[in-house]
């Protein structure tokens, strides 16, 4: 529990892992809360951006704020759309998002720090009605329409993405209420660092924890949902590796994973004389379209290509039951009686 004040407002604020265990409130979460007090107090000095955050909030009810860091490509990369194992490590910079459940609100509102400067809509505002009616949540398709049909306010199906995919999973209600969020990153955008999949997981951990619910379970699940924003709403074909290494990588340690099914392998330390350093190519990456949906696109389609000539192959008659599979079955296509399915 700390304090952060200025002459006429003060916040107490009190940090825990995502387990729930005590945690000291540094770094860039301190510097955080430090604005927000700031924001709270509309200390003289506050610019147009900031300005629109402060009145984002009713500063006399609880905020939470959850943090998912960036993370760098170790060993694996782009094979994880394929199942391969990867080694994910976090890096220093960061996603923050503080969220407020407003009950009587009918609507979400929210900000990004830094959308100006990129010639973005700082402040967007989307109502209830449009997440869900009586009939249940809208389709996520819909919500993609509607959330990146103005491309300078498309960064929110990032943020509001991740209640409209709660809200399909069941973890949230609309009769929760609405709610204020407030996203500040320094995770370089289209960098390789998995600076959308740190604003998903940031997003989904505070609006659950704005709305009193639990963190989900198991672990991988917060992925998984994540995962679920940037494919069905953003309308990126990203694969699981980045989600799962923003949710549960650990400092000093790489997160070995297998990505097809989402699995964690455990954690590799990274020995303390090594230092692991990601240089900026500055080659732009647009997860969302470009060269990797195209290559996610012709190596799905290639797997299945395989799989329909194992299954035609497999169902030829042979006159030789003993022998082994040919050789360009590889074991992700071999007969069903030589693995359990196909």
């Amino acid at each position: 529990s700390r304090s952060t004040s200025s002459p006429r407002f003060s916040m107490s604020w009190t940090a825990t892992t995502r387990s729930g265990a005590p945690h000291k409130l540094d770094g860039d979460v301190a510097s955080f809360a430090a604005l927000l007090g700031r924001l709270a107090a509309r200390d003289g000095g506050l610019s147009d951006e900031e300005a629109a955050a402060a009145e984002l909030f009713d500063w006399t009810a609880p905020l939470h704020v959850a943090r998912s860091p960036g993370r760098l490509d170790v060993m694996g990369g782009i094979a994880d759309y394929s199942g391969s194992r990867v080694l994910q490590m976090p890096i220093g910079e960061a996603c923050l998002v503080a969220a407020q459940r407003q009950p009587a609100s009918a609507g979400v509102r929210a900000a990004s720090f830094g959308s100006a400067a990129g010639g973005r809509t700082s402040v967007v505002h989307v109502a209830l009605s449009e997440l869900a009616g009586p009939a249940g949540p809208v389709p996520l398709a819909e919500l993609r329409a509607r959330l990146t049909s103005d491309g300078r306010a498309a960064w929110a199906a990032y943020v509001i993405g991740c209640l409209g995919v709660l809200y399909h999973d069941g973890a949230v209600s609309p009769a929760d209420g609405g709610l204020a969020i407030l996203v500040a990153s320094d995770v370089p955008e289209a960098a390789g660092v998995s600076s959308s999949a740190a604003v998903e997981v940031a997003s989904m951990s505070a609006l659950l924890a704005a709305l009193g619910k639990p963190p989900l379970s198991p672990d991988e699940k917060l992925a998984l949902l994540c995962q679920k924003v940037e494919n069905e709403v953003v309308g990126a074909p990203c694969g699981i590796m980045d989600q799962l290494a923003c949710a549960l990588g650990r400092e000093g340690r790489l997160l070995s994973l297998l990505c097809r099914p989402a699995t964690v392998l455990g954690t590799v330390p990274i020995p303390p004389h090594l230092r692991v350093w990601g240089i900026d190519s500055a080659a732009r990456r647009h997860p969302a379209g470009g060269a990797g949906g195209r290559l996610l696109s012709s190596l799905l389609s290639s797997r299945g290509a395989s799989r329909a000539r194992c299954a035609t192959r497999s169902a030829a008659p042979t006159t030789a039951p003993s022998a082994p599979p040919p050789s360009w079955a590889a074991p992700c296509c071999r007969p069903p009686s030589a693995r359990g399915g196909c």
